[in-house]
């Protein structure tokens, strides 16, 4: 289907259109095109919206197989829609564990959605429990396209190593998770001011940077490409700053929450503000604020979370770890915090694809359509505008500056007016 949007204003850093109001014309075949008066099937009205990049987010849950009164392929796929993302990488966390080419063709078998490219990180330890390494060799050939263990830290240290070692065949990236469970074993939050006054037991930044600071000096032994999934304090900026400076093949994310909360989102034991690597203190947002600018940190995700109220509306001691956020990890981060569009742009679309190996993507003539439409507009996020199974948001309820109205892929729209 050909379409035309009108007046739009084109927001990529890389594209000779960036920053001007132009007629963005997509073809029958999904193929941007100077405006010259073809024919056209759909023609909208954008008096100047904006038209952003696809989203790629490297840490989704679709909980498919096994867990689907969470979430589906299918139902996350339309969450990562309506918030402009287009592109996904899937966690190996669901049951089974995605430590096999078996499950692994599963997953893709039922990732056809025409809108959605969903890409799925294998397992690095058999049952993600450190006990012996996966066939990460035969998966890789087989269309796994990361590894790691997820939301567990692969942290044998031997185990670790070898993977690095072994990833060197192939053009893949270690994703590792950086927590040194032996180092607290229930905390709840952040170790604080407000875990104090709450009377929960914290998690200091020790078990990440600690972690950080083992993982970094076997990437510097054995060699290969290694990614941290999510940090999350100061300590680890400071690290990974360091190694980068040194020539170690290394990138880190962050979950987009981090840049727009901190742990006192917690004082009224909010469970839907229960996530891990938990919120941590003021100073610490400020500085993960920082190092995006500074490009010490490269990606932001939305570690989309699902969890259904079962597992969330019980004393924070015992509810789950996790949130939802792909419909607002765009808004919020426009919305609440200072970062460019070119600063979102390099962590939300260019890195990550990059990380991957994958095609990066430019709104220009000549190029696949794979982009999405916003505005500037006050917008209440309500319970009924969440396109998930499960409803475990903090968000529900908040306004936001902007809104996303729509997402184009190749010659398909999906609309959310």
């Amino acid at each position: 289907m050909s379409i035309l949007l009108r007046a739009a204003k084109i927001i990529d850093c890389h594209s000779e259109w960036n920053e001007k109001i132009i007629d963005l014309f997509v073809n029958d075949k999904g193929v941007i095109e100077v405006y010259e008066n073809q024919k056209v099937k759909l023609e909208i009205a954008l008096d100047g919206a904006f038209v952003f990049p696809g989203i790629l987010d490297m840490s989704v849950n679709f909980c498919e197989p096994g867990l689907e009164q969470k979430e589906t392929i299918q139902t996350g796929c339309y969450a990562a829609l309506a918030g402009g993302v287009t592109a996904v990488l899937q966690v190996p966390n669901v049951e089974p564990i995605v430590d096999s080419k078996e499950t692994l063709a599963y997953i893709k078998s039922k990732s056809t959605h025409k809108m959605v490219d969903v890409y799925v990180q294998g397992a690095a330890s058999k049952k993600i429990n450190c006990s012996s390494l996966t066939e990460m060799l035969d998966m890789a050939e087989n269309g796994a396209d990361a590894f790691g263990d997820g939301y567990t830290n692969l942290w044998h240290s031997g185990l670790l190593l070898k993977a690095l070692q072994y990833l060197q065949h192939t053009d893949k990236v270690l994703i590792n998770t950086p927590y040194d469970k032996n180092l607290v074993s229930h905390g709840q939050m952040h170790e604080g001011k407000v875990s104090t006054k709450n009377g929960l037991s914290g998690i200091p930044s020790l078990v990440e940077h600690m972690a950080v600071a083992k993982d970094l000096e076997l990437l510097k032994y054995a060699g290969g490409k290694l990614h941290f999934s999510q940090i999350s304090c100061t300590e680890s900026i400071d690290m990974i700053k360091y190694a980068k400076k040194q020539g170690l093949n290394v990138t880190c994310g962050v979950n987009y929450y981090h840049l727009v909360a901190n742990e006192n989102a917690l004082t009224d034991f909010d469970t839907n503000n229960k996530i891990a690597p938990p919120l941590r203190s003021e100073s610490d947002r400020r500085a993960l604020i920082k190092a995006v600018k500074e490009g010490v940190i490269d990606v932001i995700v939305s570690d989309h979370r699902p969890q259904e109220q079962d597992c969330k509306k019980l004393e924070f001691n015992y509810a789950e770890n996790g949130k939802i956020g792909l419909q607002t990890m765009f808004i919020s981060l426009k919305s609440n915090t200072d970062l460019s569009l070119e600063d979102l742009q390099r962590c939300l679309v260019d890195n990550p694809r990059i990380i991957l190996g994958k095609e990066t993507i430019e709104i220009r003539p000549g190029a696949k359509a794979n982009f999405f439409v916003f505005s500037e507009q006050n917008y209440l996020f309500s319970l009924d505008q969440v396109k998930s199974i499960s409803k475990n948001s903090a968000e529900i309820g908040q306004r936001y500056k902007y809104k996303i109205h729509a997402t184009i892929k190749d010659q398909n729209i999906q609309s959310f007016d």
